[in-house]
């Protein structure tokens, strides 16, 4: 098998973004397609070996692409700019003609992209810096009368269309040495690489499933009960969470792709890329659907009951799977449980047997590393070698399975879902309904209850008309309105 390095991309490349049906976008998109046109030679304008039919249609999508991500690089409080990314070189472009896809490579001609790109330059409308991130990329920002325009309609919701089916299936493997152990990068983390995904009837599938889901997603409006001043402390928060020098939230990502790893489809397999997944736990009561508060409900001791049923035995209900039997145990709310969890978690994908705990959590443990491994099978004898048997990335596949599985079956009852991972969020009225329908599936793929639990109640703030939250959804009110 033929393996390649990922460059550094970073998560503003111009074709990640949603392709908006905003009114704005069409007026931009033709004076763009009529400059690429003009730009082109006469023997390529009077049509020879050109079909000038595709090639036109081909700069109206590239252009609508680059407007809506350019539209969407605004930070939501108005304050700041993203840049977004346009990687140069050709060899970045295209998909082969063998129906796989490239992850590194964009689906478009690089030519045309290029020649967009050189009008947006013309027109004065991209603020341009060129050769960043290894050299290989072009960043640019509205500028000019794009940047006016911008402003004038503000950081609100539009309608998006679904990204197209092939994309939204990813395969990942670990970068192994000659003896089969997982290259590790300074800080200990395994190297990865994206490998092309091949239309096969495990990926078609999947990518149907996801194609369904998404098309349900963009009809909905996910903004946060948070006035402005709410708002500009939240995102503080998450550009520190992130690490990062610039607050960014952007509520237009809500499209999911699932990533596969080990360079199989029944690995990995969980759903990504949606905001409401990266964004700061305590800030999830926030999320409004369509402006309704929601609820979450997520599974207990999920990793740990899939394992049990693995030997078909059903793990007692009320039982707390990372209570060890520590002295002065304060129940969900002791910080040794988090660091229990992630233990157990680290083992369940430890496959090359690395794993040690640091001395941080040595020391608020007061166990060492091998202390907690006799505790972890003194309590979980049963399944003690499946815990350390490296098997987390086949248990994440069974829950993404149950995941989709949740999602679509609400979905069939008119009822949007948020995932996040193991938890599930939808509107209040409709909490019953998710709660009944995540112990049938659980129930349905691994022959136990599964047991769930309703996260802390979301709460129900009227938040300012006038507040960029307020106009975000009163769009999204308009809209459907409108369609009405």
């Amino acid at each position: 098998m033929f393996y390649w390095w990922i460059p550094v991309m970073n998560d503003n490349r111009f074709d990640w973004f949603a392709r908006l049906g905003a009114d704005f976008v069409p007026d931009f998109v033709a004076q763009l397609v009529d400059c690429a046109v003009e730009s082109y030679s006469e023997s390529e304008k009077s049509g020879k070996g050109v079909n000038l039919h595709a090639r036109n249609a081909a700069f109206y999508e590239i252009a609508s692409q680059i407007v809506s991500a350019l539209y969407q690089s605004q930070t939501p409080l108005a304050d700041g700019m993203y840049q977004v990314s346009v990687p140069k070189g050709a060899g970045n472009y295209n998909q082969g003609l063998d129906g796989e896809l490239d992850p590194k490579k964009i689906r478009f001609s690089f030519r045309y992209v290029t020649q967009v790109l050189e009008c947006l330059k013309q027109l004065g409308w991209v603020k341009v810096t060129e050769h960043v991130i290894n050299k290989h990329h072009t960043l640019i920002a509205p500028y000019g009368k794009l940047a006016r325009e911008f402003k004038r309609i503000g950081y609100v919701w539009h309608p998006s269309a679904p990204k197209p089916e092939v994309l939204l299936v990813e395969l990942k493997d670990v970068v192994r040495d000659k003896n089969g152990k997982a290259k590790r990068n300074k800080k200990g983390k395994t190297k990865k690489i994206s490998l092309k995904v091949k239309s096969t009837e495990a990926t078609i599938s999947k990518r149907s499933a996801l194609y369904t889901i998404n098309t349900n997603l963009v009809q909905h409006c996910y903004s946060l009960d948070l006035n402005d001043a709410e708002l500009e402390k939240f995102e503080t928060k998450q550009a520190i969470k992130l690490k990062v020098d610039y607050k960014c939230v952007d509520f237009f990502q809500i499209q999911l792709y699932r990533i596969f790893s080990r360079g199989s489809y029944e690995k990995g397999g969980r759903f990504y890329r949606g905001w409401w997944q990266n964004i700061l736990s305590d800030y999830r009561k926030h999320i409004l659907i369509d402006g309704v508060r929601t609820v979450e409900v997520d599974y207990c001791n999920m990793s740990i009951r899939m394992l049990y049923a693995k030997i078909d035995h059903e793990y007692p209900i009320g039982l707390d799977a990372y209570s060890l039997g520590l002295p002065n145990w304060e129940g969900k709310q002791d910080p040794r449980r988090k660091i229990i969890k992630q233990f157990i978690n680290a083992l369940l994908n430890d496959e090359d047997g690395v794993y040690k705990l640091n001395k941080k959590d040595v020391q608020i443990l007061g166990l060492d590393h091998e202390q907690m491994l006799a505790l972890v099978k003194k309590v979980h004898g049963p399944i003690f070698d499946l815990i350390t048997a490296g098997g987390g990335q086949g248990i994440q596949y069974e829950d993404s399975q149950i995941a989709q599985d949740i999602i679509l079956e609400l979905l069939n009852d008119n009822i949007t879902c948020l995932p996040v991972h193991d938890s599930f969020i939808v509107q209040h009225q409709h909490a019953d309904s998710l709660v009944a329908v995540m112990k049938s599936v659980f129930k349905k793929r691994l022959g136990v209850y599964g047991v769930v639990d309703m996260v802390e109640g979301h709460r129900n703030i009227q938040i300012d008309s006038d507040s960029v939250m307020g106009k975000f959804l009163q769009a999204w009110k308009d809209h459907e309105l409108s369609e009405s």
